[in-house]
Parts: C-alpha cells; structure tokens; sequence
C-alpha cells in the first residue's frame, strides 16, 4: 500500500502516513458535499479523502496507535486485495483535478 500512500500524498501536496483506514470526522459543508457527490455504490475511504481534498476542504490526519492483530483472519483475501487496490488506483488517477478548489472562494 505503500504505492498507494505515495500517489496519495503526491495528489494532495500533503503527507498522510495511512490513507486507507482510520476514523473520519467532518463538519456538515463536507457531509453536504458527499451528499451530492457520493456514489450510491461503494466508495473507499481513500476516495473520500481525495474528493474531500480536490473539493477544497482542509484534511488533516490525527496519529493513532494500531495494535496488532491478535486472533481471526484478515477479510480480505488476495485476489480481492488485487482487484481492489487497481480498482482504486483508476479511480484516483479519474479523480486527478485541474486545478484544486478552494472552499468558499470564487
């Protein structure tokens, strides 16, 4: 995921230590924004993170401490794992603006 973590911060000219997991909070200019604009199909986080970023919202990540697994089974198997990681990179070079917006300004 390192790739991923990497086109991601390239793409919003910040640094994001894990772009695909975590908690997400945010105020109701975003929620109303994902309202309009979000897929009624699935959308990963990571998705959202960039529209939230090419939307012009300030995104910013709270470090958090991740234990270790410690019985089960990851959910996701490989093949799944593959098709979903290309599924996502396509959907984030689509999502490349051409110009990022600020929020609130002409």
């Amino acid at each position: 995921m390192a790739v991923l973590r990497a086109a991601v911060n390239k793409m919003a000219h910040q640094k994001f230590s894990d772009t695909s997991s975590g908690f997400r909070a945010f105020n109701a200019s975003v929620l109303q924004t994902f309202a309009r604009s979000y897929p009624v199909e699935f959308m990963d986080s990571t998705e959202s993170l960039v529209q939230a970023i090419n939307e012009g919202y300030r995104v910013v990540e709270v470090p958090t401490r991740i234990r270790a697994r410690t019985a089960g089974q990851p959910s996701t198997r490989h093949v799944r794992l593959v098709y979903h990681y290309f599924r996502l990179m396509i959907v984030l070079v689509s999502q490349l603006p051409s110009r990022r917006r600020q929020v609130g300004t002409s």
